[in-house]
């Protein structure tokens, strides 16, 4: 039975804007050999990931992907993290669900009316899911209902020790 769940972003969580910055400069300046990317995208900082690897950890969650590189597919997530040498693929459960999936079953006119929040509830009742999740993301467009459950980075630095502090405390209350 699934108890815990982090609902995880990429940009600005495991992929902070300082770090695309600084490794797109190391590109320039090393006539393209140091990589910025690889087929999937931008490469993530391995502290974000390192904090990320304590959470899993600590708290032995599964994670459900509410990032926009979602649409890129479950699939193709879990290659991606495979490839990259992440921890378990099997860490990786889920993809919150797609606008047109939310319009459809709320009507809702306009994909604007609907928020990463929004996302995520509809995958919690989707799911029947009642145990303790915890969103991590750089921005705050969540329902009221979650502001107990979320934990917002810095888009610049991304996830750091003092968020896995809390969001394993959310996790594993």
């Amino acid at each position: 039975m699934l108890k815990k769940v982090l609902f995880l972003d990429f940009d600005g969580v495991l992929n902070p804007t300082l770090n695309m910055i600084a490794l797109h400069k190391m590109w320039e300046v090393s006539n393209k050999q140091i990589k910025s990317q690889d087929e999937f995208g931008n490469a993530f900082f391995q502290y974000n990931v390192d904090c990320l690897y304590k959470i899993l950890e600590q708290t032995k969650c599964k994670i459900v992907i509410s990032s926009a590189w979602r649409y890129s597919g479950l699939i193709k997530i879990k290659q991606m993290w495979v490839k990259r040498g992440y921890s378990n693929v099997h860490d990786i459960i889920d993809i919150t669900p797609f606008e047109n999936e939310i319009m459809k079953h709320q009507n809702i006119e306009f994909y604007d009316a609907i928020c990463r929040g929004t996302e995520i509830d509809f995958w919690l009742k989707k799911n029947n899911f009642t145990g303790n999740y915890c969103i991590v993301d750089d921005c705050d467009d969540m329902l009221d209902s979650q502001k107990d459950f979320f934990v917002q980075t810095d888009s610049r630095v991304g996830l750091l020790d003092s968020d896995v502090v809390k969001i394993v405390e959310i996790l594993n209350r």
